[in-house]
This record gives structure tokens, C-alpha cells and sequence, in this order.
């Protein structure tokens, strides 16, 4: 199925990992990608659930380049 959206959450380009969330008519699902390879995913209930999780998948150093901004 194809998604309806797709939003890019984070990327980091000193390891080439990246991650989005995809919108589908019925549900949201998360990837993490490495190296432009889905590496792992997961479906969430809901676009917060998914903006939760994929803060929580985001490496620490990005995280604090965040909040430095």
C-alpha cells in the first residue's frame, strides 16, 4: 500500500540513518532506515505515538544538537 504521506523526523548523516513516518489511510508507522535500507519499523496507533517513538529512536548527540538550536 502506498502512503499518503510521508514525513521525515530526523536524519543523521555522520552514520547515514535516517527516520520518517508514514501515513496511511488506516494507520501510522515509523522507519528507521540505515544507509537508505528500512533496518526496522513499527506500527503506532497514532501521529503522537509516532512522533514519540521516533524521538526516542533519535541518537543522543542529535538529540542535543535539538536543543541547542
Amino acid at each position: 500500500m502506498t502512503p499518503l504521506a510521508v514525513l521525515p523526523i530526523w536524519n543523521d548523516a555522520v552514520e547515514y540513518r535516517a527516520c520518517r513516518i508514514l501515513m496511511y489511510q488506516d494507520r501510522w508507522t515509523i522507519e528507521i532506515s540505515a544507509f537508505g535500507a528500512c533496518v526496522a519499523n513499527a506500527e503506532v496507533p497514532s501521529f503522537e505515538a509516532a512522533f514519540d517513538l521516533a524521538d526516542q529512536c533519535r541518537p543522543a548527540y542529535l538529540k542535543a544538537t535539538a536543543k541547542e538550536s
